[in-house]
């Protein structure tokens, strides 16, 4: 996949996303970042599972702003655009 198709890609999914979040209320900051648990539920996976990929390092890109994680929507959306796992299949 070339990078301007995976930038199309991602672009598409941030859209999806941030549709997503505001039909279900979620609070977004300024810059389009949302907590842990609205990042979950907006990927599908629950908590505890972003979380572990969090602390492996191989979950989206995170920010810690005092004591709380927040995601931006457009690394939540890279990283599903990445096809990224956990683990190899």
């Amino acid at each position: 996949m070339s990078a301007e198709t995976a930038d199309d890609r991602a672009a598409e999914i941030e859209r999806a996303m941030r549709t997503a979040a505001l039909a279900a209320g979620v609070r977004m900051s300024g810059d389009d970042r949302v907590g842990q648990r609205d990042a979950a539920r907006l990927l599908g996976m629950g908590f505890s599972t972003l979380e572990r990929h969090r602390l492996q390092g191989c979950g989206p890109t995170s920010h810690r702003l005092g004591g709380r994680v927040t995601f931006r929507l457009r690394d939540l959306a890279e990283w599903v655009a990445a096809g990224r796992r956990s683990r190899a299949w």
